[in-house]
Order: C-alpha cells, then sequence, then structure tokens
C-alpha cells in the first residue's frame, strides 16, 4: 500500500519523496485481471508485450489524499523535497562508507526508484481493445473499502500494483 517509490514511512508519519507531482505507474487489479484475459483469448496478443497501467495519471499526491490519509487518519503526510533527500542520501553513503557499514539508502537506489518514466497502455488498447473498467477514483475507494473490513493493513497486491508486462 505505501513502496519505497513512495518514500518512507514509521507510525503514522508518512514521508514522500518529492513534492507529489510524481507519477505512480499503477494498475488496478481488475483492470490487470481484464487485460491478461484479452491477452490469452486474442490471437493478435500471440509474441508481443504489453504494458499494463492505468492509463488514467495517479500522482503521489493523489494517492496520498485518495487512500493513504483515508486509511489512516491519524496520517502525517510530509513532501520531502528529492534534491534535499538525495544531498542527504550521498551524504550518509560516505559516512556508513566511513564505518564500513552497508548505507540504508543509496544514490542509486533513490535515483532508479524516482525516475520518470512514464508507461503506456495504448498499444493494449489498440490492438487488444483493452479499456479500463475501474477508475482511478473508484479504485482508491475500493481499496479504503477492502482495508477497513480487514484487521491487517492491505498488501500492495491488494489493490494497486505496479506496472506489470502481460505476455501471452
Amino acid at each position: 500500500m505505501y513502496t519505497p517509490m513512495m518514500g518512507f514511512s514509521t507510525g503514522s508519519l508518512f514521508a514522500v519523496i518529492g513534492m507529489g507531482d510524481f507519477v505512480l505507474p499503477v494498475v488496478y487489479i481488475d483492470n490487470l485481471v481484464d487485460a491478461i484475459v484479452l491477452a490469452v483469448e486474442k490471437d493478435e496478443a500471440v509474441g508481443q508485450t504489453f504494458n499494463v497501467v492505468d492509463p488514467d495519471r495517479l500522482t503521489k499526491r493523489a494517492y496520498m489524499d485518495g487512500v493513504i490519509r483515508r486509511v489512516h487518519g491519524n496520517a502525517r503526510v510530509v513532501y520531502f523535497p528529492y534534491s534535499m533527500l538525495y544531498a542527504m542520501t550521498w551524504m550518509q553513503e560516505r559516512l556508513f562508507g566511513l564505518l564500513n557499514k552497508p548505507p540504508v539508502l543509496t544514490c542509486y537506489r533513490l535515483v532508479s526508484s524516482q525516475k520518470r518514466v512514464f508507461y503506456d497502455s495504448s498499444k493494449l488498447a489498440k490492438r487488444l481493445g483493452w479499456r479500463p473498467s475501474v477508475s482511478p477514483t473508484d479504485a482508491m475507494s475500493r481499496l479504503v473499502a477492502a482495508s477497513s473490513n480487514r484487521s491487517p493493513a492491505p498488501r500492495e497486491s491488494d489493490g494497486l500494483i505496479h506496472q506489470v508486462d502481460a505476455q501471452r
């Protein structure tokens, strides 16, 4: 539900990397299943690779407001400027190196997790006719409802999941 791509959390404090405009490559599970079924049923999918992401862009800020703040009523959300976090990460890498300890976070991992890569599902829509049946707003509402119906917090795979390739 809250992944390293978003930031980090401790208790009710959620530190989001960046100012919230980062677009998350997510797909709601029902939309993913629909894409997989189409790929299995249609001959046009043979030998093809498709990106499966919801075409409506969802930013970190929209996700935090639409899910995290609703699931964790006492959530304190702080947007942490990327440049500041990068500088701190660089310094802790050097310090931990002097202490012969592995760093908590490396600059490489930070940069990799925050690359602005936009995945596109238009090939899937054009070749197979895929259209998401659940909007991001409805997906977030369903995720919030599902989390209130169970005692443990939902796993990432219970609702929004990261971009995957559907292959046949």
